[in-house]
């Protein structure tokens, strides 16, 4: 069906005559007329006529006689019939986006009424709506939730009939990775795939480079050697300069296309450590594990390596190691602290950066019983840099009972911090938590478990215990001399 395109129907050998649909005729989107069942009004001459919108021109074909060759059957009851055609859908070969219309027709006496689900039992899109007398329902923009299969059930006081028609939806090719700007040292080897679904993977992809069609063929005979293209995959040995440039696959089918373009720079270049790119300064919590990778960049890129202060390298194995340009070292202890280096080369040249290791304890936690009522938790951390404003944040963060503290409305906090020694290198960092003791549940106040940037801590608190009453033994002289004795719980 083309949406400019429309059909009706001439009735009464005259032009100016045009038949108006009903319960009981129906004019199906490809032009066919149906009737429900046939009177004896409806024996007459008839003519389809084909309006062309876009060129605003119109045609009708020769009238012709209806005649039935069952007279007697005219308004006999029988229960639904489809037609062999219903339901069917318009367009046939719908894509994704399209304004889809499902028809169902069926013949019958009484009218049917005509109801439309989805056979997966999922409701019908909130975009679809029914029309002509509930025969055809419209998908607006139907997208790939709405594909599946739908049932329509014709229904008259003698019987149903049900039919399903299928949607099935079409779409441009979809690129599920596209490619990425790339750097490679010279007499490396690259490839470049645009990655489709199993759906796609017949579609035709092509392959440009700086806008231009790559067609191996015509290529030079020493680059055709070195440049291989798979469907959606491109192969390029031993690369040169002269290969850097942008390069783009267009996937496409009948319905549209993708395409996806990427940066090729070919180059030698020498070790370079971007600025930012290196930590000058790690804390790390004692007994933690901290991995700190050597980032830099060359071409041809080798792995950085790893040195201490004093100019070894790290072993590959170990409690401190070098692990291809990524330096580990675990249960990290205070004689850990100190100068680490990386130093990056290639065949160009080489640089260095230097990252200084420091470590620190893990917080600890103090109880203080403000009164009866209150304990006061608090969670601290002492650090030393050379300047305070140098040191990370703590990030102090409370659990209870394995539960965040702010689910604890009751609960007060706050943090301090505290500097000293010359020019603030000495900073402890502090939060207190005030936890009423209402929050108990028997003698046990509960788990408290105070986390950090630098490792965490937990304790159990408990109510203070009261002394057990002490029993008193007063005695006293009576007037006749004898002592009596009374005791006093």
């Amino acid at each position: 069906m083309c949406e400019s395109l429309t059909y009706s129907w001439l009735y009464g050998s005259s032009t100016d005559r045009i038949l108006s649909q009903n319960e009981r005729k129906f004019i199906s989107l490809d032009g066919t007329l149906f009737f429900s069942y046939v009177t004896s009004e409806d024996e007459d001459s008839y003519a389809c006529s084909l309006s062309v919108y876009s060129t605003q021109s119109g045609h009708y074909g020769p009238f012709f006689r209806l005649i039935s060759s069952t007279p007697k059957l005219f308004n006999s009851t029988f229960p639904p019939k489809l037609d062999s055609s219903q339901p069917q859908i318009f367009p046939e070969d719908p894509k994704l986006g399209d304004s889809i219309y499902l028809e169902c027709f069926a013949y019958a006496n009484p009218i049917p009424q005509y109801k439309w689900s989805r056979v997966d039992g999922k409701p019908l899109p909130s975009r679809s709506h029914t029309s002509n007398y509930g025969r055809v329902l419209k998908i607006e923009k139907v997208n790939y939730g709405d594909a599946g299969k739908y049932k329509c059930v014709a229904t008259n006081s003698f019987g149903a009939a049900a039919g399903e028609v299928h949607v099935k939806l079409r779409a441009p090719p979809s690129i599920l990775q596209g490619l990425h700007d790339r750097l490679i040292p010279t007499e490396s080897n690259i490839s470049f795939e645009c990655l489709l679904s199993n759906a796609d993977s017949y579609s035709s992809v092509e392959w440009f480079k700086d806008a231009k069609p790559i067609v191996p063929l015509l290529l030079p005979a020493e680059k055709r050697k070195r440049l291989r293209i798979d469907h959606n995959v491109l192969h390029l040995k031993s690369a040169d300069e002269t290969d850097s440039g942008v390069y783009q696959c267009v996937v496409s089918n009948d319905v549209g296309s993708s395409s996806s373009s990427a940066l090729l720079t070919v180059k030698d270049s020498s070790p370079v450590f971007p600025p930012n790119a290196m930590p000058r300064k790690v804390f790390a919590a004692l007994g933690s594990t901290v991995s700190i990778p050597c980032i830099f960049e060359a071409s041809p890129r080798f792995h950085g390596k790893w040195a201490d202060a004093g100019g070894s390298r790290l072993p590959q194995k170990g409690r401190i190691r070098d692990e291809e340009g990524i330096m580990s070292i675990e249960k990290v202890l205070h004689e850990d602290a100190g100068l680490f280096f990386c130093t990056a080369h290639n065949k160009l040249g080489k640089s260095h950066a230097q990252v200084q290791l420091i470590v620190v304890n893990k917080p600890s936690i103090k109880t203080n019983y403000l009164d009866e009522e209150t304990v006061n938790m608090s969670c601290e951390v002492e650090l030393t840099c050379e300047n305070s404003e140098e040191c990370p944040e703590a990030l102090f963060e409370w659990r209870i009972n394995d539960r965040p503290a702010k689910e604890y409305p009751s609960l007060k906090s706050k943090v301090h911090e505290k500097k000293s020694g010359h020019k603030g290198r000495h900073l402890k960092q502090k939060v207190d938590l005030e936890v009423p003791k209402s929050l108990a549940s028997g003698q046990q106040i509960g788990r408290f478990a105070c986390s950090s940037l630098y490792g965490g801590s937990s304790e159990v608190i408990t109510k203070p215990q009261l002394p057990s009453p002490i029993a008193l033994t007063v005695e006293q002289m009576e007037e006749d001399g004898k002592d009596k004795r009374k005791s006093f719980d």
